[in-house]
């Protein structure tokens, strides 16, 4: 009985020994298939969201391309004008006027397209002059220069963009007239509370706009504009233009305007202020319009593709190629722009100990990419084979190591230009 017992024990514990066994490879076989759809399920999500932004890309490139042919139709071959890292270029919406403000030299000129035929038509040509020049005063820029299925047509500030940044003196103005306007606008719009919105609204415009003009008289009338022939659709045309000056310190204002979104994102981030304006400066003068070939959009120059998918995704958690529109935006290209900086330091080169030098690497890094950095040291992207090298140096022996070392000399001296901009901007 006893050994009946036993065998009957043993075989109970030996089918409870079995069913645990099938039934954790039944959960092992349930985690790995959850796993592995997870995988596909992120897999695919990844594959449609790039056939998604490049099916974007191609509906942009020929919106932009069918834009460029209309400039070149309206003002002559080859004479289509964008914006540039340092030049915001804007357009009227019928083409025939266009502002190009040089935000590094502080220059400003308005261009006019005028028919041969209409030459001898001084009058006309002085007020389409003057009505250029006044839109440019009041204009808010827009992150699209042309009407778009793709992107979103938005200001780029909430202002007039170049605010009190034009010298007015020369023409007897105060260089903060507009300023004064727009102030003068949101106290009108509060104090007629007890009328329609669209009544304020018009008897406000008509307030700025009529500073506006004033001054676009005065600008016109104190100069002789320049003419410039060209080639349009077969005939000839002139581009006739004026010119004006920013302000000596244009530079430390357009920086102020950016200054509420720089300390919210810098304290996020946990970057310092100093180098978030340095970078700004030096990549794009803080032209809110500014475009590269590269193509990098924005105050802080960011590429969608890489930077600006980078950040977006440790920023949000969301793997997301932003659009150029999106990176048009100041406050949405300050907060990736300063959270890609974060992401330099923590990631790809958290093992470096010394914090200035950690700092530094990640500027050239902003640049040039982490992988080039780590070339200057063992030539090749191994970031982690370089850090024992960089930890060894001093903050000095790394800068001249670096200016001496990386691979592509636009980075050598931008390393240099960004610490020098630094140090202004350090209180």
């Amino acid at each position: 009985m006893k050994r009946f017992f036993i065998l009957s024990l043993l075989a109970i514990m030996t089918c409870g020994m079995a069913s645990a066994q099938e039934t954790y490879e039944e959960y092992v076989r349930q985690q790995q298939e959850e796993m592995k759809k997870q995988v596909d399920e992120r897999d695919q999500y990844m594959k449609d969201a790039q056939a998604e932004y490049e099916a974007y890309e191609k509906a942009r490139k020929a919106e932009y391309e069918a834009f460029c042919a209309q400039v070149e139709k309206m003002w002559g071959k080859n004479q289509y004008v964008e914006s540039t890292q340092k030049d915001w270029v804007e357009y009227s919406d019928d083409l025939s006027s266009r502002s190009i403000v040089d935000f590094a030299n502080g220059q400003v000129k308005v261009e006019i397209v005028v028919d041969d035929k209409d030459m001898r038509d001084t009058a006309v040509i002085n007020r389409r002059l003057e009505a250029a020049v006044s839109d440019l005063l009041v204009s808010k820029g827009k992150s699209v220069d042309y009407k778009s299925k793709v992107d979103s047509q938005k200001p780029l500030a909430d202002q007039s963009l170049l605010g009190n940044q034009i010298d007015l003196k020369k023409y007897g103005y105060a260089n903060d007239a507009i300023v004064k306007a727009e102030k003068k606008t949101v106290k009108s719009s509060s104090s007629k509370s007890g009328k329609s919105t669209a009544k304020v609204a018009g008897a406000v415009s008509q307030d700025l706009a009529t500073v506006a003009d004033k001054i676009g008289r005065a600008v016109v009338g104190s100069q002789k504009p320049v003419v410039t022939s060209t080639t349009t659709n077969g005939s000839k045309g002139n581009i006739i233009s004026v010119s004006m000056q920013l302000v000596e310190d244009h530079i430390p204002q357009r920086a102020q305007k950016y200054r509420r979104h720089i300390s919210k994102y810098a304290q996020k981030f946990d970057v310092d202020e100093p180098l978030i304006l340095a970078v700004m400066e030096q990549e794009s003068y803080f032209n809110p319009a500014a475009r590269s070939h590269v193509p990098a959009y924005g105050l802080m120059q960011l590429v969608p593709k890489s930077g600006g998918r980078d950040s977006y995704k440790y920023v949000y958690k969301i793997d997301r190629t932003p659009s150029p529109s999106y990176l048009l935006d100041p406050e949405n290209n300050i907060e990736l722009g300063s959270g890609y900086l974060r992401l330099l330091m923590n990631r790809y080169f958290s093992g470096v100990e010394n914090e200035r030098c950690r700092m530094l690497c990640a500027i050239a890094a902003y640049n040039t990419g982490a992988g080039n950095v780590s070339r200057a040291f063992n030539k090749t992207t191994n970031i982690k084979a370089a850090i024992p090298t960089i930890n060894s140096m001093s903050y000095d022996e790394l800068f001249a190591y670096l200016k001496k070392n990386l691979p592509h000399a636009e980075t050598r001296d931008y390393i240099q230009k960004v610490t020098q901009k630094m140090e202004k901007y350090i209180k």
